[in-house]
């Protein structure tokens, strides 16, 4: 969400509508030191919502797609509701309305009972199973999207969200595409492959398995399972370096049955060459001991954090794994429930070249799923 300074007073081309039918507050995060509004509706004080606002110039696409996929999935349980989407009277901002859907696990994973924490009425570490019933709910969200060929890219306890009745939502649709396009997300939760940039090849939809299998370990050992590397003040690229080898280093690997000596130079850029080159051909790895006592969760762990991603658990494995199966049967959604179309993704989200073209695009997107989705 976007940071503001102050109330909504100063947002003269904030949406009439919303500044008459609902009262704002910002609510801080700890993380990011961020700001984000919550209104609430005056006549529904149990309806409320977010806003988030982007600046239009120069992300006419990037834009679009977010508001695209975000009307995509709104029908499903599975990710976040956009609600509304309006532009400023100048054109240069555009207010995306997001249903308020709960806590985002981030914030959850830092509880420590202040009072402020609190205030979020939930505590993920005193309600049995909810681990588990996590994890469930993000691998069928990804499922679903995995199942129309998309990706969501930037999967993280930032970008999830969870009620006081523990329902899970996926957010930030700004990172959501077409499996295939060129990859990006957040370093920590990047897999090996991608941490080794964009040149080493497109997107896969096994990548979001990663960053599953990196939250999973961070939601039982309350800690980040590899390096961290904000500590380092130097550059993006020496940052995924530094995060590749901490990965490494939490594997024994083996290639044509010879351990590798990841303190090997030539031995290391080997390793990297492979996973480069998607090259795993007499590799062999084990991911060594984290620490974790549920055996399922372990085992799912691993078939998360494989280093190979062609041996790397699918959506769909994850659903069968032992680990979850308890509440697999609570997983009914018809996985092409999404109203996503590779022909109105090419339509709606092609290269844009002026503001008259993004503004036209934005209400073809409204008018396609005004009466279906928006302003429920």
């Amino acid at each position: 969400m976007s940071s503001y300074s102050g109330g909504l007073e100063n947002f003269d081309n904030f949406n009439w509508y919303y500044k008459d039918y609902f009262d704002w507050k910002p609510k801080n995060y700890k993380k990011g030191k961020r700001i984000v509004y919550i209104g609430e509706k005056r006549d529904d004080p149990n309806y409320t919502v977010v806003f988030k606002k982007l600046k239009v110039e120069n992300k006419f696409r990037e834009i679009l797609k977010e508001i695209y996929f975000l009307s995509c999935c709104n029908k499903s349980r599975y990710f976040i509701k956009l609600i509304d989407v309006f532009l400023s009277d100048d054109k240069n901002y555009i207010f995306l309305i997001l249903k308020d859907e709960g806590v985002n696990l981030l914030e959850l994973m830092e509880y420590d009972d202040t009072e402020e924490n609190e205030e979020n009425g939930f505590d993920y570490r005193n309600i049995p199973n909810i681990i588990c019933w996590i994890t469930f709910q993000i691998v069928c969200g990804l499922r679903i999207l995995h199942a129309n060929n998309l990706i969501h890219q930037d999967i993280k306890p930032g970008n999830i969200v969870i009620s006081s009745k523990s329902v899970v939502k996926i957010c930030d649709f700004g990172s959501v595409d077409i499996v295939g396009m060129n990859s990006f997300g957040t370093i920590s939760y990047e897999s090996p492959r991608n941490l080794l940039g964009n040149s080493v090849g497109k997107n896969n939809e096994k990548d979001d398995m990663w960053s599953l299998g990196v939250i999973m370990v961070e939601l039982f050992k309350k800690s980040f399972p590899f390096f961290n590397w904000r500590a380092i003040d130097t550059s993006e690229n020496k940052k995924k370096e530094s995060q590749l080898k901490s990965i490494l280093y939490h594997y024994r690997i083996r290639i044509n049955n010879s351990e590798i000596n990841i303190n090997d130079n030539s031995q290391y850029d080997s390793i990297k060459s492979k996973i480069s080159e998607n090259n795993f051909e007499n590799f062999e790895e084990e991911l060594l001991d984290i620490g974790i006592e549920d055996q399922d969760a372990l085992d799912l762990i691993k078939n998360l954090l494989k280093i190979d991603p062609s041996q790397r658990f699918s959506a769909e494995q994850a659903l069968n794994s032992k680990y979850l199966t308890q509440f697999k049967d609570n997983f009914t959604e018809n996985v092409n429930g999404i109203s996503f179309e590779t022909n109105d993704y090419n339509r709606f989200c092609k290269a844009i070249n002026s503001k008259n073209e993004f503004v036209k695009n934005v209400e073809l997107i409204k008018q396609k799923f005004i009466g279906e989705v928006i302003f429920q």
